[in-house]
């Protein structure tokens, strides 16, 4: 008899939450904790019960709107890491801060002791090898025609691009490699983010994202002004924020289900900063129109200046919810930084998101910075960005790409991220 309360018991719990979380729950929309859309069951009108898609549609949803999820993730994670915990000892004799270890289900590794995430050390792919040859021919090519405009290249390095993990793990990793094809292939100016230890990585990177911090991207700002020659003394640091009552939670951390502590939130304050004005063709930031570039409408974004760049000076911590993309943003697709300062150059900078922090410091050393993401332009307007289009229209006196090392070779985004269009 109690078999079949219980069995009945189950049985009922498993038709209601399904009925429940389709029907009658409002659908969570927005994970701000992942920084990611959720699936929802609205994602499967149009779809064929018969079609995968459904069926994998369907998983998800059921996953990402199951109640209490976080909570349910957590706990299963927990126990994973706990069973790592009691088990690494066995089978990791002499574990180093350099030793990698997997985070079960995730592609995350653990670096050493400590709460530092990476993606694994890359390996040889001959696609990427060729993509990576293709992409610097177009690089060159450029270069040839426009030999008025000097190019200029600079790699953001990661952590999982270098090679001092090959031997303390007995692996053999292939980002110098690939580095060293980028010096080899390159005909123009070329520099690259130096991590020479993983204490130089510590100090540039947070541990739960794959992001510079503050401290990585001012150092990036002095590698440009140095690859640009730049003949200005650098904008000073006034003091430093941190936010410790806020943790940052990046993409490590929601892909290993925020097991790990996450960081805490620091920002610069500078001294003299240029005002600038910023506008971008993304109408997000408002209906005041500016001017119009290629085709596009430019909307003013904000007004750079002194008190409100990276945070607000007067404020002794950073307000809650100021995480990476408030404090670094991106600006949009295709944003101009004009600084007025009519006696100093134009750049193009075509970059990732690892371009969004040093954006308002170059801006003091530059009258026009003209600023493009290709992979957020072509999903926001339908078309790939052009390159030569832009400058055979738009004068500039260089250009500057500083694409992280993916943005070479990587498949989904590899067609936005080419500079020549056949």
């Amino acid at each position: 008899m109690r078999n079949k309360s219980f069995i009945i018991l189950v049985m009922t719990f498993l038709i209601i939450i399904p009925v429940y979380m389709i029907f009658i729950k409002t659908p969570n929309e927005k994970s701000e904790i992942e920084n990611r859309y959720l699936v929802t069951f609205d994602d499967l009108e149009g779809k064929s019960f018969f079609d995968k898609s459904f069926q994998s549609t369907l998983a998800d949803a059921l996953m990402d709107q199951f109640i209490m999820r976080y909570r349910f993730n957590n706990m299963k994670k927990q126990v994973e890491l706990f069973s790592i915990n009691v088990l690494e000892p066995l089978y990791i004799k002499d574990k180093t801060d350099l030793t990698l270890s997997f985070v079960p289900g995730t592609g995350v590794v653990r670096v050493g002791n400590s709460n530092y995430l990476m993606n694994y050390v890359m390996d040889y792919k001959e696609e990427y090898e060729e993509q990576y040859l293709s992409r610097f021919s177009q690089i060159n090519q450029l270069q040839k025609d426009f030999p008025n405009i000097r190019i200029n290249v600079y790699k953001p390095t990661q952590i999982h691009e270098v090679d001092f993990f090959d031997e303390p793990n007995d692996i053999k990793s292939f980002g110098k490699f690939y580095n060293d094809l980028f010096i080899e292939n390159l005909e123009v100016n070329y520099s690259s983010l130096k991590i020479d230890n993983v204490s130089t990585y510590f100090n540039y990177f947070y541990g739960s994202d794959h992001h510079w911090n503050n401290r990585g991207s001012y150092q990036g700002y002095l590698d440009i002004l140095a690859l640009l020659n730049v003949d200005e003394l650098p904008i000073s640091i006034n003091d430093e924020i941190c936010n410790e009552q806020n943790i940052f939670n990046g993409t490590f951390s929601s892909r290993t289900s925020f097991v790990y502590p996450g960081d805490s939130m620091c920002a610069y304050h500078f001294k003299d900063l240029v005002d600038t004005d910023v506008s971008s063709i993304s109408s997000d930031y408002g209906s005041v129109e500016v001017n119009s570039i290629l085709g596009k409408t430019l909307y003013q974004v904000e007004h750079v200046e002194n008190s409100n760049t990276f945070a607000d000076k007067n404020t002794e911590i950073l307000p809650e919810g100021y995480y990476y993309n408030e404090a670094f943003p991106a600006y949009g697709p295709l944003s101009v930084f004009d600084s007025h300062q009519v006696e100093k150059k134009s750049i193009l900078i075509i970059g990732d998101s690892y371009m969004g922090p040093v954006l308002p410091l170059l801006s003091n050393h530059f009258n026009k910075i003209y600023a493009v993401n290709p992979s957020t332009y072509q999903e926001l307007t339908g078309e790939y960005f052009d390159t030569y289009q832009f400058l055979n229209e738009i004068e500039v006196d260089e250009v500057l790409i500083m694409y992280t090392i993916e943005n070479y070779f990587h498949p989904e985004r590899y067609g936005a991220f080419e500079i020549i269009r056949k």
